[in-house]
């Protein structure tokens, strides 16, 4: 095959410069190549909204929050350092200890190292936070410390670490690097902690998929961000055998008659998926919208108790450039 002539190479990429299509995005926009660039030095102002409801034979109960944060991003020997800083919740005080361990949680969150290409290195600051939370739990005397303390798996640094892989991962460590076509689903197969299920992680299926060119907010008219979405779908034995162990060990605490309380799991799932708007050439986000929804049936003594929880979030992101 011929080349095409000089003339004819720099008419089409003033075409394409003219179409406003970003790096990365062929000019059918039915194949992107992400590239991991995050500068030192940016700083991004990100708002979180999330909503949770929660179906059971009790009845129905729903909660709402929003609150904001700084995204920092530093020069690091080992490539790049990421750190929240600046939680603002607003709104009224939490009025329980529980309400104000989960906001206080919220607040807490070690610095991400990751290489200059998107990879995955390691934390900063989990100390701090695990005498943080260990301190919170001991004030938390009695039946709310213990339940509380056993589904986090007392946020030990394993816990933050495997947290932070998972969490990176499905938002840039599996997508760096790689060309995807549009509508071709690809799979990659790990493994995830869920914290409700017990403290062991549990075998993983990532589905990742590029849906088209998109604006990159409200406000831009174009097309240079892409969407991409990921689906996290556990193993559900897996998943059974942990749901299993984990109310095992929460009868257990009840002491001898809780340990003779018979139980069966009936069901169990977990489906997640994360859809993303972000900078081919960059991967920088500017939002990410989860749903999750988990639902198990349990029979305790032959009485069946069935419990669907709903989680939708979105975080939106706005960079001081």
């Amino acid at each position: 095959m011929k080349s095409l002539p000089l003339f004819s190479s720099r008419f089409l990429l003033a075409a394409v410069a003219t179409l406003g299509l970003a790096p990365g995005v062929s000019a059918q926009a039915d194949t992107v190549s992400l590239t991991f660039a995050w500068p030192a030095g940016l700083v991004a102002d990100v708002t979180a909204e999330s909503s949770v409801t929660v179906e059971s034979m009790m009845g129905n109960q729903m909660e709402n929050s929003e609150f904001t944060f700084e995204l920092v991003m530093l020069a690091h020997s080992d490539g790049l350092s990421i750190a929240s800083r600046n939680f603002n919740f607003g709104g009224d005080e939490p009025a329980t200890p529980e309400e104000r361990f989960a906001q206080s949680m919220q607040g807490k969150r070690p610095t991400l190292v990751v290489s200059s290409s998107g990879e995955f290195v390691g934390l900063e600051g989990v100390d701090q936070i695990t005498t943080a939370v260990t301190a919170a739990l001991d004030s938390m005397a009695g039946p709310g410390g213990d339940a509380i303390g056993a589904l986090f798996g007392n946020m030990d640094e394993d816990f933050w670490t495997s947290q932070a892989t998972a969490d990176w991962n499905t938002r840039v460590g599996l997508w760096a690097g790689r060309e995807f076509r549009l509508g071709e689903v690809v799979t990659v197969r790990g493994d995830q902690r869920f914290p409700m299920f017990g403290s062991e992680s549990l075998p993983v299926t990532w589905a990742l998929e590029y849906r088209g060119v998109a604006a990159c907010n409200a406000d831009d008219a174009g097309d240079s961000c892409v969407t991409l979405a990921v689906r996290t779908t556990p193993d559900g034995d897996a998943l059974a055998e942990a749901m299993r162990g984990f109310m095992a060990e929460m009868l257990s605490e009840m002491g001898p008659a809780g340990m003779q309380i018979p139980f069966e799991v009936d069901e169990v799932s977990v489906e997640s998926e994360m859809v993303m708007i972000v900078e081919p050439h960059t991967l920088l986000p500017h939002s990410l919208t989860t749903e999750m929804t988990t639902s198990q049936a349990i029979s305790i003594m032959g009485t069946t108790q069935t419990t669907t929880n709903r989680n939708t979030e979105r975080m939106t992101y706005v960079y001081r450039r």
